[in-house]
Formats: C-alpha cells, sequence, structure tokens
C-alpha cells in the first residue's frame, strides 16, 4: 500500500502508477521493480507472511 509519494511498479512485463491508498497483490517468486517516479518522498507498507521455516 502506498502510504504517501507515487510509485511505478513493473511486474509480468507491466507497469503501473501507485499513488496514496493504492495497493496491490505480488505472488511468490514474482519478479518486480518498485521505482519512486517523483521528486518527493514516497512511503510504501509491505505485508508478507512470515515463513514457517525460520527461526
Amino acid at each position: 500500500m502506498v502510504l504517501s509519494g507515487e510509485i511505478a511498479l513493473h511486474c509480468k512485463g507491466e507497469t503501473a502508477v501507485l499513488g496514496p491508498m493504492d495497493s496491490c497483490c505480488i505472488g511468490p517468486g514474482e519478479i518486480r521493480e518498485v521505482k519512486n517516479i517523483s521528486n518527493a518522498v514516497a512511503s510504501i507498507l509491505v505485508v508478507m507472511p512470515y515463513p514457517e521455516n525460520a527461526t
């Protein structure tokens, strides 16, 4: 989820521009690139599951 600013998310050959309160879901193992596309600070919240085999 984008908290502030604007980012470009490139995944599976497509690019989406996300702004405040926009979100997306990226599956495990998917190659992606996230870029801040403005001169302002961008903040994002990343939520992911804790791996079962991690200790």
